[in-house]
């Protein structure tokens, strides 16, 4: 059983560092993306616990801001995987048509 868990573990060591090649190989432009759409959405979660802390700590507890922070944690999630998705097509459209003139 051993040495299958340390051939499954070398592919997992291999695979993470194609991936981490293939970052390393983006544009500039895409990594600006990536990074400053991260950026925003950690601030979105940020603000989404703060109220949700904030409305469940103080005196006067409201459902209407739970819902805001649940929302606000949702969109987060789907900012951060279309600011990776949109900043890796980007890259992909770039590369491919970007010598055409």
């Amino acid at each position: 059983m051993l040495p299958v868990l340390t051939l499954m573990a070398r592919g997992v060591l291999i695979l993470i560092s194609k991936i981490i090649t293939s970052f390393n190989e983006l544009s500039s432009v895409s990594l600006k993306v990536i990074r400053y759409g991260t950026q925003l959405s950690c601030f979105l979660i940020i603000a989404g616990l703060w109220v949700y802390l904030t409305n469940d700590y103080s005196s006067n507890y409201s459902f209407t801001l739970n819902e805001l922070s649940k929302t606000i944690a949702e969109t987060s999630a789907l900012v951060f995987a279309e600011i990776i998705i949109g900043g890796l097509m980007f890259d992909y459209y770039a590369k491919k048509h970007g010598n055409d003139k």
